[in-house]
């Protein structure tokens, strides 16, 4: 048998901790005003250091994908990667934060003109479906060889300490 207490219940109040709240101190602290974009606070948060490293390792993981030797279907298309850069990473971050507000069941019907449920214009603007889903496929913040943690590490210290400096 579980043990009982038979000690009464006892209501404990004590007075909550006051902790200063000096919210001069808190957020980021670079100028923005009416006529600030979302560009524009996107830029202040993915600098220029940020998106060449994204660049770098993509292409040379893109590079190393293509490059593998490993046989393909017959439906398949023998796929060259074309190297990408700032204006296309750019482009490409942006249409990853917009798909994360659009509904969709599946990636490729936010590109596709057929489709008038899911189709949404600023998609095939930007990029092609293709293109789309091979930077997807190829992005990477690391060495081709990186194992593990190694693989986001250096992106992770430079955000963190990107987001640190606002």
């Amino acid at each position: 048998d579980p043990q009982v207490d038979d000690e009464p219940w006892t209501d404990t109040t004590a007075p909550l901790l006051e902790l200063p709240f000096d919210d001069s101190t808190t957020g980021p602290t670079f100028h923005c005003d009416n006529n600030t974009t979302p560009i524009d606070v996107m830029n202040q948060f993915m600098t220029t250091e940020l998106i060449e490293l994204i660049i770098s390792c993509t292409n040379a993981y893109g590079q190393a994908l293509c490059n593998t030797q490993r046989p393909h279907t017959r439906g398949a298309r023998r796929q060259n990667f074309h190297p990408t850069n700032p204006d296309e990473i750019r482009k490409f971050l942006g249409l990853c934060l917009l798909q994360g507000q659009v509904n969709s069941c599946h990636l490729r019907k936010l590109f596709t003109f057929t489709d008038s449920l899911y189709f949404h214009s600023v998609f095939p603007y930007n990029m092609s479906g293709r293109r789309f889903e091979q930077l997807l496929r190829c992005l990477y913040v690391s060495t081709v060889n990186s194992k593990g943690m190694e693989k986001v590490n250096l992106f992770v210290r430079k955000v963190i300490t990107r987001f640190q400096d606002l």
